[in-house]
């Protein structure tokens, strides 16, 4: 299926309107840091066109490195744009549309399909897709499907921090990989390379989809202290909602640590075993298994603060047994945590 623009400039058109162009970057201001449009043109045409719009706007093609075959046993490694003729524009769209009406006659800025508008992608969502398609081969795919198509048997998300703050989505398996079916313009991309580092403000998406998915209530049958660490928590449904909560649970980790060193060493205790326990309930297999959610370093990391304090004798007497004891009572209810380390080290 050919993605190639129709509306492509005259020859004639395009030797008159190469000189012009300067005459009109002489009129206007600098071009509006809002949102980008996007055009296609002739593959062959690609590049002139898009040195053309560049001395007016800034702009973006996204680019695929391929291998091909050069003779017997030889392959050359070359970097292609990925949808042919398509580039993207930063600029207002009536500007935009008036600097190629001027200058390069006959493109067109590509519309949405219902309202047939010029269709129109937000800096800040432009700005992270230009910042993932850096991150290696792979990291964004363009989908022939449409958005619509990926909803069936997934939840749709929307990220609230990270690079891909405000994008919405469904998280679909491709390839042995889950990626992040999301929306540029109206194009499909998946995007890959999703952890729980994506998140900055992990504690705003763990509030929201607590209240939605749980409740605002927490069990009031739980002490002040355990109702506080179970808001970092609720049922995940999906790789992402999972590495939003590994990711929102690292200060709590460092507080167990700094209770440890203070000396509220039962304080410390109880919390992290009552954390352990509400990560081993929350969490499916799966997570456990999934390197890019991190569950299961959280809980490596909280069997490690218990064993170093044991074995500097931070943790001793009753304290200790208390450790033992409800490490063995989890790992009997919940044998996916990690923690024979721990029981038999202390032994």
């Amino acid at each position: 299926m050919s993605l190639d623009s129709s509306n492509v400039f005259s020859k004639v058109a395009e030797d008159k309107l190469l000189s012009d162009r300067h005459s009109y970057l002489s009129e206007g201001g600098e071009h509006p840091q809002s949102n980008w449009v996007f055009l296609f043109t002739h593959r062959m045409k690609l590049d002139k066109v898009n040195d053309i719009l560049n001395d007016r706007f800034e702009t973006f093609v996204h680019k695929t490195i391929v291998y091909q075959r050069r003779g017997k046993g030889k392959t050359v490694k070359k970097e292609l744009p990925t949808i042919s003729g398509l580039i993207f524009i930063h600029g207002a769209a009536d500007d935009v549309q008036k600097y190629l009406d001027d200058t390069l006659p006959g493109l067109r800025l590509v519309r949405n399909y219902g309202t047939h508008t010029i269709a129109e992608i937000p800096n800040q969502e432009m700005a992270a897709f230009m910042r993932l398609s850096t991150l290696g081969e792979g990291a964004v795919r363009f989908m022939l499907n449409p958005i619509e198509y990926y909803s069936n048997g997934h939840q749709l998300i929307r990220i609230t921090s990270g690079d891909l703050k405000g994008c919405e989505g469904y998280i679909v398996r491709l390839h042995r990989d889950r990626k992040l079916i999301t929306q540029i313009g109206n194009m499909t991309v998946a995007i890959g390379g999703i952890t729980k580092e994506s998140f900055e403000n992990a504690e705003e998406f763990v509030e929201i989809r607590r209240v939605l998915t749980d409740g605002s209530e927490v069990d009031n049958g739980l002490s002040p202290t355990e109702q506080e660490i179970a808001r970092y928590f609720f049922t995940p449904s999906n790789d992402l909602e999972a590495m939003a909560i590994a990711k929102n649970l690292d200060p709590l980790i460092s507080k167990f640590q700094k209770e440890l060193h203070t000396g509220n060493v039962v304080e410390a205790v109880d919390d992290i075993l009552f954390t352990l326990s509400e990560i081993a309930g929350r969490f499916a297999t799966k997570y456990f298994k999934s390197l890019s959610v991190g569950i299961n370093d959280i809980c490596i990391d909280l069997v490690k603060i218990l064993k170093d304090a044991i074995d500097s004798q931070v943790i001793v007497g009753t304290t200790k047994d208390k450790v033992l004891i409800g490490l063995e009572s989890i790992m009997l209810r919940y044998p996916v945590i990690p923690i024979d380390e721990i029981i038999n080290a202390a032994d």
